[in-house]
């Protein structure tokens, strides 16, 4: 059998195995640069007594930690085994084709999730990447900045504004005091700073 067994990856995340008998690590890759994990032999506990805590190592062949780490899960996602050292054309190709087919799978459960009750929480990262990988534009692949009320008109405005634009109050005094405008001195009417709750 073969003492060591190479895993590829063109998935664009970096990817963590924890297992009894070794942890594995593979880097983010692309199908133009795909990333490597040489998987050895590995050796793990086979416990004969624990109460006496008695035990023998025994190797575990990389066939079986592949077989136990690259599931199809990963396979869909990305990851794949290499007949060499590096990945052949033949495998890459086929590895592209099958991660698309995830991400086409995954686009199409976020449009489902989303139609349920447009609530971004109900969208998996996994369908966040896919969607992104794609290029396709999805309302849940947008996570809308929080809105406040204007406590002046009543309006919603986004979170971060230093000054409502439907009423001209200043929001965010401190934010506001920091932007320069080309009017600045010029206005023709007052601002109500609603931070301190008197007119400016």
């Amino acid at each position: 059998m073969s003492k060591e067994i190479t895993v590829a990856s063109i998935v664009p995340y970096e990817r963590h195995w924890k297992r009894s008998y070794s942890h594995y690590r593979i880097k983010p890759g692309t199908p133009e640069k795909p990333s490597y994990m040489v998987v050895p032999e590995a050796e793990d506990k086979y416990w004969t007594d624990m109460e006496k805590n008695h035990f023998i190592m025994v190797p575990v062949q990389p066939q079986n930690i592949v077989a136990d780490l690259i599931r199809a899960k990963e396979l869909d996602q990305g990851f794949f085994v290499c007949r060499g050292a590096e990945a052949s054309k033949k495998e890459l190709e086929k590895a592209i084709v099958r991660q698309r087919a995830f991400y086409v799978k995954m686009v199409r459960q976020g449009d489902a999730a989303w139609a349920k009750n447009g609530k971004h929480e109900n969208i998996s990262d996994a369908q966040r990447r896919a969607a992104l990988a794609l290029g396709v534009r999805k309302d849940w692949n947008t996570i809308a900045k929080p809105n406040i009320e204007c406590p002046s008109c009543g309006e919603l405005v986004p979170i971060q504004v230093a000054v409502c634009k439907y009423c001209s109050a200043i929001i965010n005094k401190e934010a506001y005091e920091k932007l320069e405008f080309a009017t600045q001195g010029a206005r023709q009417k007052p601002y109500k700073d609603l931070s301190e709750g008197k007119q400016a």
